[in-house]
This record gives structure tokens, C-alpha cells and sequence, in this order.
């Protein structure tokens, strides 16, 4: 037999080359909800799998993708772009506007009148770069994992990126619920139960990746990758500001006095 796909002989149910299906049929409702489920959701339940045990079992699922099984699971960059995506698919849907949405976190931070122009800018960059930023703080958890927590798990940087993936973008799912709670009543109350619980859920998933030294101590590094990943990442950005602002000094003093906080503006 001759794959349709590929032209190369095939025996079985798939062809060895490609991977195309021996087995074709009709276009008919039943043929394309199976193609919609197996392609969005994934080969062999590939979606209901990774969620199921991200929320039962998260450690499970970086071990096993780090042993090299590929297609159980999805992978942990995919998964997360995949689940913020859906986020803000979500968002757009319900028309919440990201600016509005976290201009009100200064009901919950005081905000002095002479630090609203920063603040403004900041804001703004953030509601703009939703993704780059959401991508930007995984890696500050790996650094805490890698250097601080488990840095003698025989694991490089990049293995360390998988779990901090995986958690972050399974996170996504409360979120889901905490912009739709903010769409329906205003309220932003949510987003502490969302801390609340992801903190949490971050100690779980490496109490699972981790068990070997005992899971209740993995646990308790688990929440300090998190905080200590927050950390590392807010001293990157005040580092970074300091730069800016020397440059600036030097090259563009008409813009750091338009940045400069005055009561008198």
C-alpha cells in the first residue's frame, strides 16, 4: 500500500514516514469534530491528559518530558503560549481593556500623585507587551531553582525552564476565571484568591518534580522559586532603570525631566 501523503509503501494503520492515517473517509459531521478534537486537543487526548495531570500531578508531566516523551504531553512552551493566548482571547471577548484592568490595581497600591506619570508609562508598556512580559518572568524562576533551591539536581538552565512553563501557564486557567470575574462585576477581588492559590500551586508542582529530598521541603522551595523569582526579577528591572537613567543623564536630560517627579506639574 501507498501512503496518500507521501508516497512511501506503508503497512498498518499509519504510515512510518509522516504519520498520515491509512484510514480516510468522507467529510461528514462525525469526521469533522473528530479531526477539530484531534488537532486542537491533541492526538489521543493529548489536551484532556495535560491538563488533568498539571492539576493532579504537575511534576509528573515535566519529569516525563524531560525523559523525552513528546507526544503524552504538550510541550511546556507550547502549553504556556497556548494557555495565555486563550487568556487573552478570553479578555478580548469580554472587551476588557488590559489598561483599565490594571490602572485599578492602584486602588489596592498607593500611588503617589508625583509618581503617576511613571506609573502611566509603565502601565502602559505592560498592557502592550502582555505576552513578552508573561515569557520574561519563567526564566527569573529557573535562575532561583537552578542557582538557589536545586542546583544540585544534575539539571541545566534549560531543563529547569520546563516545570516554571508548565506552572505558569496552568495558572492561566485562573486567570480565565479572574478576568471574567472582573468583566462581570467590576470587582478585582479575585486576583488576591488567584495569589492565594498559585503561590500554593507552585510548591505542589515541585514537591511533584522534586520528591527525592522529601516533598515537604520541596514544597517550601517550591513557594521560594516563586517569591524569590518575583525578587531576582524586580532587582533585574530597578538595575535596569538605574541604567536608563544614567544614559539618560548624559544623553537626553529633556526626557528624564519630563520622567522626573514634580508636585509642580
Amino acid at each position: 500500500m501507498q501512503c496518500i501523503n507521501c508516497g512511501n509503501e506503508v503497512s498498518g494503520n499509519f504510515c512510518a514516514h509522516c504519520g498520515q492515517s491509512t484510514k480516510t473517509h468522507r467529510i461528514n459531521f462525525k469526521e469533522a469534530w473528530h479531526d477539530f478534537w484531534s488537532r486542537v486537543y491533541g492526538f489521543d487526548g493529548m489536551m484532556p491528559r495535560t491538563l488533568r495531570d498539571l492539576t493532579v500531578n504537575p511534576g509528573l508531566v515535566g519529569r516525563e518530558y524531560l525523559r523525552g516523551v513528546r507526544v503524552k504531553y504538550y510541550g511546556p512552551v507550547g502549553y504556556f503560549f497556548l494557555m495565555i493566548t486563550l487568556y487573552l482571547l478570553v479578555a478580548s471577548l469580554l472587551n476588557v481593556d488590559f489598561k483599565d484592568l490594571m490602572g485599578k490595581g492602584k486602588n489596592f497600591v498607593p500611588i503617589a500623585t508625583e509618581q503617576t506619570r511613571i506609573y502611566q508609562l509603565a502601565l502602559e508598556f505592560v498592557a502592550d507587551n502582555i505576552k513578552l512580559i508573561a515569557f520574561a518572568i519563567v526564566p527569573f524562576h529557573a535562575i532561583a531553582s537552578r542557582y538557589i533551591f536545586f542546583r544540585r539536581r544534575g539539571l541545566n538552565f534549560l531543563e529547569h525552564l520546563v516545570i516554571p512553563f508548565y506552572l505558569m501557564g496552568h495558572g492561566y486557567w485562573l486567570s480565565i476565571i479572574s478576568v471574567t470575574v472582573y468583566a462581570i462585576t467590576g470587582s478585582l477581588f479575585f486576583n488576591l484568591w488567584l495569589v492565594l492559590i498559585l503561590i500554593p500551586y507552585y510548591g505542589f508542582g515541585y514537591a511533584s518534580f522534586f520528591p527525592e529530598g522529601g516533598k515537604v521541603k520541596s514544597f517550601f522551595k517550591g513557594i521560594g522559586i516563586y517569591l524569590g523569582g518575583q525578587l531576582i526579577m524586580t532587582a533585574f528591572i530597578t538595575m535596569i532603570a538605574l541604567i536608563v537613567v544614567l544614559i539618560l543623564t548624559q544623553v537626553s536630560p529633556e526626557t528624564l525631566n519630563f520622567l522626573k517627579p514634580s508636585l509642580n506639574r
